[in-house]
């Protein structure tokens, strides 16, 4: 018998503990205060967009206008960029080496995916559904047939639950002057 078998019978692989860091509101403000004084633009709107987009780094990463629908309002990541090999739509957002300099400015350490981690965060405060959590996130759902055969999600749905989790973070940040 293989002795790593028993790794797969007792369900041991790879067992690790899921992080579950977030930017706190309270730490928000300075973590907002540093990233919109970055002098490179396109860092600056990177890290902006992956809060107001829980993106994964890579999606963000590679993703291209072409993939924009601006006539539908949409932002699609096509599977190939996806974690869970499916596409991903999200509603448009009009409000949409660094990691150590922004670090230094507000003094909170973060990484990208607690910037995900945060945005989710957000939305579960503001009382989304699971379900929905789930669709923002590009999680699987469920194994339910009648959800998978019948039940087409409309991204257009997303839009209220992304416009909340935007004016939250907006009554959190400080008012530019």
């Amino acid at each position: 018998m293989n002795p790593v078998s028993r790794l797969s019978r007792d369900r041991i692989w790879h067992r690790i503990c899921p992080r579950q860091n977030i930017i706190q509101d309270h730490k928000l403000k300075n973590w907002y205060r540093a990233v919109v004084t970055l002098q490179h633009e396109v860092a600056r709107d990177f890290l902006l967009f992956l809060l107001l987009t829980g993106l994964r780094v890579g999606e963000a990463r590679l993703h291209k206008w072409k993939y924009v629908d601006f006539e539908n309002e949409i932002l699609v990541v096509p599977r190939e960029l996806t974690k869970g090999d499916r596409e991903h739509r999200l509603p448009l957002s009009t409000g949409v080496g660094l990691l150590r300099r922004v670090r230094a400015k507000c003094g909170i350490v973060f990484s990208f995916h607690d910037l995900r981690r945060t945005f989710l965060t957000m939305a579960e405060k503001l009382d989304v559904p699971t379900y929905t959590l789930k669709k923002l996130a590009n999680h699987s759902v469920s194994s339910d047939t009648c959800e998978h055969e019948f039940f087409r999600w409309i991204p257009k749905e997303l839009v209220f639950t992304c416009a909340e989790s935007r004016t939250h973070f907006a009554s959190i940040r400080p008012r530019q002057r």
